[in-house]
């Protein structure tokens, strides 16, 4: 409050006071039209350096508040990517894995057929040089091939084997590799909506403080305002000062 408003008021009071003692009623009114004048011009200007400085606080407030929004935004910008750099570094790591299983399942695969020996099979070619031995070719031949035919359907029995062994191990490991991948992904998406979900609440938290700080500026602005406003007024409404008793004063 500017005390100069009620130091200028109170001499104007005073030389209002002066002149009705004077009996000086046109100067008298003169002054009591200043004073209203007066009056009305400390309210209005009252009235503007409130709302230059509630302009001036509310601008500072905004600024602040863009200013903590700011450095949430680039505080959570670090943060995603951080956790994204952070899941993007473990899906290639179980993509190497995965790879390196693969080539290591390969490097093991084997359909070279090692020729069985059966029992039947070792007889026939048992049978097969003791008759070559005794030179009866012909039925040493029909033996051979006999052994032969043997062999050769124990090695395609024996490669299937094989062929559906490294199936199965092959399926087994992308089986578990899609496990493996369905898992992170899981995983992934947990993480990133728990990490979504901090951000959210933290957001809310700070535009809630925001808005209750709006609030009660708001409140605080009104009842600064009121309180200002009622003490000019009150100290505007003060009362002329007694007239003097002009007819005491004469009969003196």
């Amino acid at each position: 409050m500017d005390e100069n408003i009620f130091r200028t008021l109170e001499e104007l009071y005073e030389q209002q006071q002066r002149l009705i003692e004077d009996e000086n009623y046109i100067d008298a009114e003169k002054v009591t039209q200043t004073i209203t004048d007066f009056k009305k011009n400390a309210l209005k200007n009252q009235k503007r350096k409130l709302e230059l400085l509630n302009k001036s606080s509310q601008e500072e407030f905004e600024e602040n508040y863009k200013r903590e929004l700011d450095n949430f935004e680039q505080k959570w910008i670090q943060k995603e990517k951080y956790l994204n750099d952070e899941l993007f570094e473990q899906e290639m790591k179980i993509k190497r894995n995965q790879k390196n299983e693969i080539i290591q399942l390969n490097n093991t695969k084997d359909l070279n057929i090692k020729p069985r020996q059966s029992p039947q099979y070792l007889n026939l070619k048992k049978i097969q040089f003791e008759l070559a031995r005794q030179e009866r070719f012909k039925e040493a031949e029909v033996t051979k091939k006999m052994a032969d035919k043997i062999q050769k359907e124990e090695n395609d029995k024996l490669y299937i084997e094989l062929k559906n062994k490294y199936r199965k191990q092959y399926e087994n490991l992308l089986k578990r590799h899609k496990e493996q991948n369905k898992k992170f992904k899981d995983e992934k998406e947990r993480k990133i909506y728990l990490q979504r979900k901090e951000k959210d609440k933290e957001y809310e938290e700070l535009i809630n403080k925001y808005r209750t700080m709006r609030v009660e500026m708001e409140i605080q602005r009104k009842e600064k305002e009121m309180q200002i406003t009622k003490k000019l007024k009150n100290a505007l409404r003060k009362k002329n000062k007694s007239l003097p008793n002009t007819k005491r004063n004469k009969r003196i």
